[in-house]
Formats: C-alpha cells, sequence, structure tokens
C-alpha cells in the first residue's frame, strides 16, 4: 500500500500546467485543522459577474481551509470601474472590466478574485432622425447614419426598406439602388422611428472610364466582390466580366469571383455600352488546403499555413509605470470582423471589397485561463512583426482553463479553423505549435501523436485542494512545454483539435500532455465572448448506482427483473435541472445524452460539458413504472 500511495502522491504533485511553475510550501504539507490559510474561493450573489454602472453586487469569500480565520481584506484593480467595500460590495462606477480580489488578512499573500463586467445603464432614444441624400443611382451603394437624442441613447438601430424591389439596405444602414423608383426607408430605435422617401434614378449617361476596384488576394472556396467605378457620375455601368483561366477562379455576372484552385488570374470587365472601355485587376488565388502527398510535406504544409495565427499572449502585473511581465503563453485567433472607415461593420470576409476600406481588424483569441488570470494587462505578441499590441480578456470559464481574448490590428490575420475533436483516435498524427520558454522560440512546432482522445483528470477548481470536478482531455505525446499554454492542438488537415494546458512532469515521466478538446471549447466560446461564465448543469437528485443494490451493499432498494444498470434516484430536489426535465422518485436514469450510465461517474462526466443556455436538448432515458420513457431536458 505504501508503494501505491507513493506512486499516486508522485502523479498528483507531477500534474502541473504547461505555462506555470508550481511550488510547494517548503515541502511541508498543511494539516488540515491548522489555521494556516491556503487558497481563497470568491463567489458573488447570484453567481453573477455583469453590473452595470450605479449598480451594486455583493461578493463573498471563502478562506480554505475552513478552519483558518475567514476575514479578508477587499480590493479593486481599478477604482475607476468599481470599487468594493469592506464587507465586499461592489459598486459599478463605468463601462470597462475590472478584478475584484480578496486577501487573507493574517496571510495578505493567500488571495482570490472574481473578474467582473461593468457596463453602462442603458438610455433609451427619445427622438431620431435619418442622415443621408435624398436620391442615388442603381446599382450605387451609399452608407446612411442617423442624428439621436439623447446623444449617449444605447440601442439597435433596425433599417428597413419598404420596397426591396427598388433599394435594399442592410443592419449598418447601406442602402443599395436595385431599379428606378421611389421607397420609404425606415430607422427603429427602440420604441422611437424616422422615415425617409429615397429615390433611385436610372443611369443614362454614357461611360467615360471603367475602373475595377477589390481585394487582390482571395483563398480557395471563397469569393470576393469586385467593383465597376465608371465616371461620370450616374454613367451606365453595364459591363461583361471574364475570366482569364476558370479553372483558377470565375466570376460572375456581379463581379464576384470565385476562387476554385491555386495561382494567378485575370479578371476583366468590359463596358456593354462601350467596349473599348475595359479594365483588368489580377487576382492570387491562395489555397489553405494541406499538401498530402507525403507525411513530411504534410507536416511543413500545417505549419507554414497556420503559424501566423498562433500569437504569443503576455500577463502583465503591477500598475502604472510600474507593469512588469509576469508570465506568457499562447493563444489561437479564431474569429474576425471589420469596422469600415463609413462606421458599418461587417463580419463575413467575402464581404470584403477592399481592406483598403477598412478602419480597424477586431479578433478573438482563445488561450488557458491560467495564462491571463489576475493579469493588470493583457497583451498579444505578433511574432511576424515582433510587436505587442494592447488587449483585454473578455472572461474566463471556472471549471475549464479556457479563457477569450480581444485585441485589435491593423491588418488582416486568418482565423484558424476548429476542427472535431470527437473524431480523434490514437495513433492520429496531431501537431502543437506555441511559444517554449518564451517569444525567442515563438512558432516552435512540435509533433506526434494522440495516445488517447478522451481522458478525464479531477481537478480542484475552487481552492480548498480538494478534487471537485473532472475535466476532459486529449492525452498526447507532443512535446510541450512552459509557454506553450493556451497554443492550439492541430491535426494534419491544419485544425483546431485541441487547447494544450498540461502535462505531466516527473523524472520517471516522458511526453505525457493534455489538451482540452475542441468539443468542449466550442460550447463554452460564445458565453466567454458575451462576458458570461458559464452556469454548469446540476440536475439536483440523489441517486443509487443499481449494481450495488444488485450486488446486495444497499438492502432498502427493489430492483425491477431485467434492469442490471442504471441510478435508481432516491429524491429529486425542487426547482433543480432534474425536477424540469420531469425525473421523478423512483426513477432508473438508464441513459444520459445517449451515452448509458452504469455508474455514476458516467453522469458527472456527461454533466461537465453541459451548460446552461446553450440550447442542447438532452435525452434522459429511465425506467418508470414497467415502462422505458424518453425524457428531454432543454438547457
Amino acid at each position: 500500500m505504501k508503494r501505491i500511495a507513493a506512486f499516486i502522491m508522485i502523479a498528483l504533485l507531477a500534474f502541473v500546467f504547461a505555462g506555470c511553475d508550481f511550488k510547494l510550501n517548503n515541502g511541508n504539507p498543511i494539516g488540515i485543522g491548522d489555521e494556516i490559510p491556503t487558497g481563497i474561493d470568491v463567489k458573488s450573489e447570484g453567481n453573477r459577474v455583469k453590473l452595470e454602472a450605479g449598480e451594486t453586487l455583493q461578493l463573498s469569500a471563502i478562506v480554505y481551509p475552513q478552519t483558518a480565520p475567514q476575514e479578508v481584506t477587499w480590493s479593486s484593480d481599478d477604482d475607476e470601474i468599481a470599487t468594493v467595500s469592506e464587507t465586499g460590495l461592489v459598486t459599478g462606477v463605468a463601462s470597462g472590466r475590472v478584478t475584484i480580489r480578496a486577501a487573507a488578512k493574517n496571510k495578505p499573500t493567500v488571495t482570490g478574485s472574481i473578474y467582473l463586467t461593468v457596463t453602462q445603464r442603458p438610455i433609451a432614444p427619445t427622438a431620431i432622425t435619418i442622415v443621408g441624400p435624398d436620391t442615388l443611382y442603381v446599382n450605387e451603394t451609399i452608407k446612411y447614419s442617423y442624428e439621436v437624442e439623447p446623444e449617449d441613447a444605447v440601442f439597435t438601430p433596425e433599417w428597413l426598406s419598404a420596397d426591396t424591389s427598388v433599394f435594399t439596405v442592410d443592419a449598418n444602414g447601406r442602402l443599395t439602388g436595385v431599379a428606378p423608383g421611389e421607397a420609404e426607408l425606415t430607422l427603429k430605435a427602440g420604441e422611437v422611428t424616422a422615415k425617409k422617401t429615397v429615390l433611385v434614378r436610372s443611369r443614362e449617361v454614357d461611360p467615360e472610364t471603367l475602373t475595377i476596384v477589390g481585394r487582390t488576394e482571395v483563398e480557395v472556396g471563397r469569393s470576393i466582390p469586385l467593383l465597376a467605378v465608371v465616371t461620370p457620375e450616374g454613367a451606365r455601368d453595364d459591363v461583361e466580366w471574364t475570366s482569364s483561366d476558370e479553372a483558377i477562379a470565375t466570376v460572375d455576372a456581379a463581379g464576384r469571383v470565385w476562387a476554385h484552385a491555386e495561382g494567378t488570374v485575370i479578371i476583366t470587365a468590359t463596358s456593354l455600352i462601350n467596349a473599348e472601355l475595359t479594365d483588368s485587376l489580377e487576382i492570387t488565388v491562395i489555397d489553405y488546403a494541406i499538401d498530402t502527398t507525403d507525411l513530411q510535406s504534410q507536416i511543413i504544409d500545417v505549419i507554414a499555413k497556420t503559424k501566423n495565427s498562433i500569437l504569443g499572449v503576455t500577463n502583465y502585473q503591477g500598475t502604472g509605470s510600474s507593469l512588469k511581465k509576469n508570465s506568457l503563453g499562447s493563444g489561437s485567433v479564431y474569429n474576425a470582423w471589420f469596422v469600415m472607415k463609413d462606421g458599418s461593420i461587417i463580419y463575413d470576409l467575402d464581404e470584403i471589397v477592399t481592406f483598403d476600406d477598412v478602419e480597424k481588424y477586431c479578433y478573438l483569441l482563445m488561450t488557458n485561463k491560467h495564462v491571463v488570470k489576475d493579469a493588470k494587462k493583457v497583451k498579444v505578441y505578433l511574432h511576424e512583426e515582433e510587436i505587442e499590441v494592447d488587449a483585454v480578456t473578455l472572461q474566463m470559464d471556472e471549471k475549464v482553463d479556457l479563457a477569450v481574448v480581444y485585441f485589435e490590428h491593423d491588418r488582416y490575420i486568418r482565423p484558424l479553423p476548429i476542427g472535431d475533436s470527437s473524431k480523434l483516435q490514437s495513433g492520429q498524427f496531431v501537431i502543437a505549435i506555441g511559444n517554449p520558454s518564451g517569444y525567442d522560440f515563438s512558432s516552435s512546432a512540435t509533433f506526434g501523436i494522440v495516445s488517447h482522445p478522451q481522458r478525464y483528470l479531477s481537478e480542484n477548481t475552487d481552492a480548498d485542494d480538494l478534487d471537485d470536478w473532472h475535466n476532459e482531455y486529449i492525452q498526447h505525446d507532443v512535446a510541450i512545454n512552459p509557454g506553450n499554454s493556451g497554443g492550439p492542438l492541430l491535426n494534419l488537415a491544419g485544425e483546431i483539435v485541441g487547447m494544450n494546458t498540461l502535462k505531466f512532469a516527473s523524472n520517471d515521466i516522458d511526453n505525457m500532455g493534455f489538451s482540452i478538446p475542441s468539443n468542449v471549447i466550442t460550447v463554452l466560446l460564445p458565453l466567454l465572448e458575451a462576458g458570461e461564465v458559464p452556469e454548469r448543469l446540476r440536475l439536483g437528485i440523489t441517486s443509487t448506482e443499481v449494481k450495488t443494490v444488485l450486488e446486495g451493499l444497499v438492502e432498502d432498494l427493489e430492483i425491477p427483473v431485467g434492469i442490471n444498470y442504471g441510478l435508481y434516484v432516491r429524491d429529486v430536489s425542487a426547482g433543480g435541472h432534474g425536477e424540469r426535465a420531469g425525473l421523478q422518485v423512483d426513477d432508473i436514469i438508464l441513459s444520459f445524452n445517449g451515452v448509458p450510465i452504469k455508474k455514476t461517474l458516467d453522469l458527472r462526466l456527461q454533466l461537465i460539458n453541459l451548460v446552461e443556455g446553450s440550447g442542447v436538448v438532452v435525452p434522459i432515458v429511465i425506467y418508470r413504472n414497467g415502462e422505458t420513457i424518453t425524457l428531454y431536458l432543454e438547457l
């Protein structure tokens, strides 16, 4: 028994994050009865992480071990965003994100924190006026705006065309003339509405010049819109579009180019009014599909086509001019959108005519929570330019080591596609890219295999030194080191299938790395992007394993003939998810979310990746009164 216990202790102590160092308390274990604080868990009233300016939110702190003194000192890392009283009452001051920290009074180095978002209280508009010309030409696009009272009113504008056969209008207020005629433009702003009559005029003047406007690069499988701009104003813009090589790219009658294969193609526009008026644009088609000619080419191609989307993430701590780099990790760009010079916001790259019209590029990056936790400032490192740009953490999950970071830049960075981790198999090749040991080694790539596609590791998520959660991981043998934390695990299609998070480190252990599966990540991202902390599913039931009853270990229950596995429901808490799904006392849960439930752990492992508000519908198969019934729980 002593040897087994020693082996387990080594494994537990060797369970370390890929980007962090852990130290024992001088090698001395702290007894349960000691009064030395070891951790603090901070919670908010109603588990809220958002409040408005002027609103208050009560926080509480539990000091572990609970035999330690429970007195804490509260502090805010930015009093201009939110303040906190001696009793943990937070008051929102202005829009922003802030960390509220609790420190043990008798050991101030032991702290716990919560990350909050403060928003301005929305002010409803009282009046609104549409600003824009009374006329536009067929095929002309003009951005309309508005003036609102009061100026700081908060609302989502809703633009409407009374007749889309005359003109269309998008969510940004951009009108496009379709055919000659007159129609009414409506703008709704909360409870107030503005209207404007717009005349669409026909084009009747012969063109004198013709110029193609558009981007000169496009990915295979994507498209770009080209514009044939003619002068003088109101000139007829009827053109014929042609491609020099339709195997590489085709162009439709509206000037949209569709990319099919890697190469260079010439797109030409010729006026149908004056055949001597032509213009051409050379377009390069880039193929991000991975070369599968041989394994080495495939690996080289994956690294070359993904590394510029895998960035560094720096955690700065301190105050004011004394900010210092505390730690760093890695992260993957997975989403991008564009703020245009006319104020429009475009979410689809295929709708960008030219990057010259872009004011700024907006990005979302995924990384580990432990990379950005407690940072006074977060910066993203772009190794191509060897610069850092300011960033902000939108939110961090409480259970999974995941965070979402937002940043802006002045050029386009291609988001990486996210793959399906459920398709991974043991032995499948995978690649890790990141910043091991710092930015001097940025874009370092390592290669290996999936050791096991689905491992569950117990973890402590509330600072009490007791494991209270099981997280799902991909086990692999790809070399990862401090600085790789938050970086991607890629398949040979160049897709993110995991996030490198931790490894077992010991003289007796080699190449045991663990990555959060992409299918776990994709469920959590929308909530974290919105600044919310995912609320985990709790069935609120008390149950007994059928197996233990059949083995005679529980004598007060009787299992129906033919039932040899499942969970026997002994109690259902009022208001819980179990009651909401329709579970009753004496039901036997046979399967949950399509997975047979033979022991309590089977159910727990299904619950860990289910999040309230995700819209997922979970089937629960039960045995009740001699019948097998399927219940449904909508999240």
